[in-house]
């Protein structure tokens, strides 16, 4: 972003890396502590299966995956990164793990609210605000000669 040369290809490759990643640190945490995944496993299901259910929302309405890079998910992305750590490094799930649990819940939530509110795929939409406004400003112009559609 720096060097002015992000593009939303960059974008979307990006979120698809920071899912494979967490899907490997999932699948290394299950190999070395099955017992603290299975503890969290109803919480765990919900957050990937947010996930699975807006990428599908995401494929039907814009065709690829959404990229919206939010606040939520950076604290989510934080917080799963301090459990994950208390985990590996020394077995104890909580209070951590709990809290990323909840964070991840919360962010998936918000990126399928924006999924729902936004009317044509967009990146780096950075709260549920940002995306109402882009859609008042989509719509706004929709029926004109700049229609974004």
């Amino acid at each position: 972003r720096k060097l002015n040369v992000e593009t939303a290809s960059l974008r979307q490759w990006d979120s698809i890396a920071d899912t494979v990643f967490f899907l490997g640190v999932f699948a290394g945490m299950w190999l070395a502590y099955p017992s603290i995944v299975a503890e969290y496993a109803p919480a765990i299901v919900a957050v990937i299966g947010l996930e699975a259910i807006r990428y599908v929302i995401d494929l039907a309405r814009f065709r690829r995956g959404a990229s919206y890079h939010a606040y939520s998910a950076k604290i989510f992305g934080v917080s799963l990164l301090a459990a994950t750590l208390s985990i590996m490094g020394f077995g104890v799930a909580f209070p951590l793990m709990p809290i990323a649990l909840a964070l991840g819940i919360i962010s998936e939530l918000e990126g399928l609210i924006m999924s729902l509110i936004l009317t044509q795929w967009t990146y780096n939409v950075k709260h549920i605000g940002v995306a109402l406004q882009i859609r008042r400003n989509t719509t706004r112009y929709s029926d004109g000669p700049h229609s974004q559609r």
